[in-house]
């Protein structure tokens, strides 16, 4: 009996090949290559969210079932979904965009498929926001809503007043280690966009016995 495990590569129909698997490989490629945890996560968050459309829309998981016009309906999707925060910036859309790209991309460079599907797709439009600061009472109302007493409510307070004194982003914050605040010295460490570390000087709010690296760590 014939086994594919016996056909040359180049003899394999890869147009079966599902999108699950070969994201698989991408993920792998991915930490090999020294990509970061969340670059990682970002192409497994968004990926799985076509696969998972496409199932639900009753459409083929499999590559060569795919074509621009698929991924053009899935785009659509994801600009009109609603949630619970309204619909997503066009910031963010654009952002997913791009990982369908750097994916497709990546299939048709290890020849999965015998060209790149998405290489006349362009991004959306993004609109720039405007982002007003909070202002005093607003910042009280956040504070007065965390019970600093408890060590979950520490922490969040900490972190807020993180946030709040170097702008630092949410996803930022989360990724913090204790070894990476440096309290003495008045600077944290951050992992940016691309696994790039840097750093953030703490300011004057950023102070007192509640905000501990223990703290920060919980």
């Amino acid at each position: 009996m014939g086994s594919n495990r016996n056909l040359r590569w180049e003899d394999m129909d890869k147009s079966k090949m599902e999108l699950s698997v070969l994201l698989q490989h991408m993920e792998v490629h991915n930490k090999t290559e020294g990509k970061s945890p969340r670059t990682v996560e970002w192409y497994n968050e968004v990926l799985g969210q076509f696969i998972k459309w496409l199932k639900e829309d009753g459409s083929s998981t499999a590559i060569g079932d795919i074509d621009e016009y698929t991924v053009r309906r899935f785009i659509l999707y994801v600009q009109e979904k609603p949630g619970s925060k309204g619909r997503l910036s066009t910031h963010t859309v654009a952002n997913r965009v791009r990982a369908l790209k750097a994916f497709f991309a990546w299939v048709a460079r290890k020849g999965y498929t015998s060209d790149d599907l998405l290489k006349d797709l362009r991004p959306p439009r993004t609109v720039q926001r405007v982002i007003e600061p909070l202002n005093d009472e607003e910042i009280e109302k956040m504070f007065a809503g965390i019970n600093a007493n408890t060590v979950l409510g520490a922490r969040n307070s900490a972190l807020v007043s993180l946030m709040l004194d170097t702008g630092l982003r949410l996803s930022e914050v989360s990724y913090l280690e204790e070894s990476d605040v440096h309290l003495e010295q008045r600077y944290v460490k951050v992992l940016g966009k691309g696994g790039r570390r840097g750093s953030s000087p703490l300011g004057s709010t950023v102070n007192g016995p509640s905000f501990t690296t223990t703290t920060i760590s919980v």
